[in-house]
């Protein structure tokens, strides 16, 4: 509206009493580009975006993700006579980081599948360890495909088959958390990163001067990771015959440098954990190695879990012998992973330190223990405590 536009908004000055909130995206409904149009300045304090961010003004943070107290609030009055056990619901805000589209579009998921319907007789409540234990991974990706709201905000399966450029764009993200304009090496790069940002499927955060583009949460992370890794990526990319032969070939590639440096994720720049820098060293080494061929699930209590599904190969991350008996049984027939039909399976925990307990009933395990600033590493039998391979880490 011209008048609007100019009688209005463009009189609003400094010291003005007039207010306006203005909800942008980059969507266009019209699919024609914008043309002859006055260009837009907002400063960064008047900006809310998904993340909230202290300005140093005094005035409370504001962002669009919902805090633990407003998910609680949210799903209570949503689904007030549900059943969720507190572990469940932890899980939900942690990899939708408080995504209202993703929150509502999950647990409407849950409700609707047969795990949370067999409990209706039962009376008992959902738990975590039902839900990974009884909703299959592929079935929890064919039901959120055909939801509206967390779909909304990510590329269609056919744009990510049919746009390699694109799916580079998401590869990049995936194996460093973030990219940046900088990374950009070429205008096909420039291209595709641009619509990714336009489109909704990455967005801004500023970190140190420097503006990172990510993913809005672990769970559209999780999404777009599956359908590379499982569904576009090379089932001949691995040659390595065993599990152990792969995962001593991704350790080796371990940074020392990016292992002794803190690593803040996100606007709220929160430094991850040891055992969370272990795992992100390990995703995108083993992405590199595997040329995309593996699947992460959102780390969550400290645990890294793993797919390839072309050699049905298992891998779950622990650090410093965190929950390691309660882990060890998630491979066996009751466990979370058990209808996978896991070829082979492995538990690795990176520890700065040398165990000192051995596990003989967990034969799978294998102590990754650094040592000299990480610039060295070796591997410990978890049933015995020996010592099998020792080598040095790239710089």
């Amino acid at each position: 509206d011209g008048a609007f536009w100019n009688s209005f908004l463009k009189a609003i000055k400094p010291g003005s009493r007039n207010r306006v909130v203005l909800f942008a995206s980059y969507g266009n409904p019209s699919g024609r580009p914008l043309v002859n149009v006055s260009s837009m300045f907002i400063p960064d304090k008047e900006r809310v975006g998904l993340w909230p961010v202290d300005h140093g003004d005094n005035i409370a943070p504001a962002g669009l993700l919902l805090m633990q107290d407003e998910f609680a609030d949210m799903v209570q009055r949503r689904h007030p006579r549900r059943r969720f056990k507190k572990d469940f619901l932890d899980y939900v805000y942690h990899v939708t980081a408080g995504h209202t589209g993703a929150v509502f579009d999950l647990l409407e998921v849950v409700l609707a599948h047969k795990s949370y319907r067999q409990l209706r007789l039962t009376k008992e409540e959902y738990s975590l360890e039902t839900f990974q234990s009884q909703f299959p991974i592929w079935e929890l990706w064919a039901c959120l495909n055909g939801t509206c709201l967390f779909r909304s905000g990510l590329p269609t399966t056919d744009e990510l088959r049919d746009e390699p450029d694109t799916a580079r764009i998401f590869h990049a993200v995936l194996s460093n958390c973030y990219v940046t304009k900088k990374l950009m090496d070429s205008p096909a790069d420039e291209l595709a990163f641009d619509r990714c940002f336009k489109s909704g499927w990455l967005h801004a955060t500023r970190d140190q001067e420097e503006d990172r583009y990510v993913f809005a949460t672990s769970l559209h992370r999780w999404y777009i990771g599956y359908y590379l890794g499982e569904k576009l990526s090379d089932p001949t990319s691995i040659k390595d015959k065993t599990l152990y032969d792969f995962v001593i070939q991704v350790v080796q590639r371990f940074s020392s440098h990016q292992l002794s440096s803190p690593r803040n994720v996100g606007a709220s720049h929160t430094q991850r954990p040891p055992e969370a820098q272990f795992q992100d060293e390990f995703y995108r080494c083993s992405r590199e190695y595997s040329k995309g061929s593996i699947v992460s699930f959102p780390e969550f209590g400290g645990v890294g879990r793993f797919y390839i599904s072309h050699k049905k190969w298992g891998i779950e991350l622990l650090g410093d012998g965190h929950g390691l008996e309660g882990h060890s049984t998630h491979f066996t027939s009751l466990g979370p992973y058990a209808k996978m039909g896991l070829a082979d399976h492995i538990i690795l925990d990176f520890r700065k330190s040398q165990p000192w307990k051995a596990h003989p009933n967990i034969p799978n395990l294998y102590h990754v223990v650094f040592h000299d600033d990480y610039k060295r590493a070796y591997i410990q039998f978890g049933s015995t405590l020996e010592k099998i391979e020792e080598f040095n880490l790239l710089n």
